[in-house]
């Protein structure tokens, strides 16, 4: 079965090691303009929450978190912003249908009429229509 468990920063700061390797997987697979220090500071001034993503007893990784008004409908959203599985678990279709229904949870228990995710790895969109998501928007981004 798998679930969420908050996790404050005194959690995030005992297990850095973990996170931080998370995170440098994450910013390598997304070529994301990021540091592992500008989530902590996130996590540290609230802005971002850390949750992980427990497994029976084993934490397999963690989703970082943050909560917006939605564009137009002004409802609130629970927006995933990073997710990582630790590579030595591997995450079958039953953990994912788990992790979807906890997420689902999560939302409605803090206010959120919905759930929002993106990102530049294409595999996503085929799990999540799956899964009861559908595509939104596409963003592209031009540096300037």
């Amino acid at each position: 079965m798998v679930s969420l468990y908050s996790a404050d920063l005194a959690d995030v700061r005992m297990n850095w090691d973990f996170v931080e390797t998370g995170l440098k997987t994450i910013i390598g697979k997304n070529a994301s303009d990021f540091i592992p220090a500008d989530i902590y500071a996130a996590i540290a001034n609230k802005e971002l929450f850390l949750y992980w993503l427990i497994s029976g007893t084993d934490t397999i990784g963690f989703g970082v978190f943050s909560v917006g008004d939605t564009s137009y409908s002004k409802s609130k959203a629970l927006y995933i912003d990073h997710g990582y599985v630790d590579p030595k678990y591997k995450m079958g279709w039953r953990d994912s249908v788990e992790l979807d229904a906890a997420l689902e949870d999560l939302a409605k228990e803090i206010g959120c009429a919905r759930l929002e995710f993106n990102s530049p790895r294409m595999g996503w969109g085929r799990r999540l229509r799956k899964l009861g998501w559908q595509p939104l928007t596409v963003t592209y981004k031009r540096d300037l």
